[in-house]
């Protein structure tokens, strides 16, 4: 008898996750450099947008040798080359994440991921002009290459190169965030540092326009958006922030 309860009450479980499951479908707007997730479960706003994103990016290697540095093109996540899928932040979660992945392959024959994990919290250390608010913010962004059956990866939060073992690692604070209702611009360029303890670094530079929303969009995106709560950094705080020495 307590067998056949377990049983039954696993098969609900299962069957409750399995008819609640929230579906999400990636969106690319060539026209507009938009590029997200879209939540085809909504109950307010089917088929709206739940994660929007916009920028172009570069990556620069400090691994190759003979070379001391050399930069790499991602590909466009607005093109259908690239492969998006990921989650959006549900409003019943009680700390809500999100997470967009983009997959592609590189014209060498390599296979390039990169995962941006957002994740709803309060800052550790507020700068002037904020207040200790919940925010979202880019927790960690991951970067990862296959080839000939090998693979490496970076992380935002692994330790450097140069960090010694037996020394405790903290990551640095989020990069990009902003209050729950509003979106983060920024009119230059930002530069996000990827570590492996194995290897050098490897930076994504995000080149502008970034306009950056994983949780609470309006409703449309590309020509159809219309959020109008707005995060701006001023290119004097974008530079100071986030820039990269060569």
């Amino acid at each position: 008898m307590f067998r056949f309860a377990t049983a039954l009450c696993y098969f609900v479980t299962f069957f409750v996750l399995l008819c609640c499951a929230q579906r999400f479908e990636p969106f690319q707007d060539p026209i507009y450099g938009d590029f997200g997730l879209v939540d085809l479960d909504s109950p307010q706003h089917p088929h709206s947008a739940c994660l929007t994103l916009k920028f172009h990016a570069r990556l620069y290697n400090f691994n190759l040798n003979n070379t001391p540095i050399a930069a790499i093109d991602v590909a466009d996540f607005t093109s259908q080359q690239v492969r998006l899928n990921g989650y959006c932040a549900l409003a019943n979660e009680v700390k809500r994440t999100a997470q967009l992945h983009a997959s592609w392959k590189s014209s060498g024959g390599r296979k390039r991921l990169m995962k941006f994990k957002f994740r709803e919290g309060q800052l550790h250390e507020v700068r002037r002009h904020e207040q200790q608010e919940i925010r979202w913010m880019l927790e960690e962004v991951v970067y990862s290459e296959q080839y000939k059956g090998q693979s490496v990866s970076f992380s935002s939060l692994s330790p450097p190169y140069e960090s010694q073992v037996n020394v405790s690692y903290s990551p640095p604070p989020p990069t990009i965030h902003a209050p729950l209702n509003q979106k983060f611009v920024c009119k230059d360029r930002l530069n996000i540092s990827l570590h492996n303890p194995k290897y050098k670094k490897t930076v994504l530079e995000l080149l502008p326009e970034i306009d950056v929303q994983p949780m609470n969009p309006a409703s449309g995106f590309g020509s159809n958006s219309k959020t109008t709560s707005v995060l701006k950094y001023k290119l004097d705080k974008c530079e100071s922030l986030f820039s990269l020495s060569l």
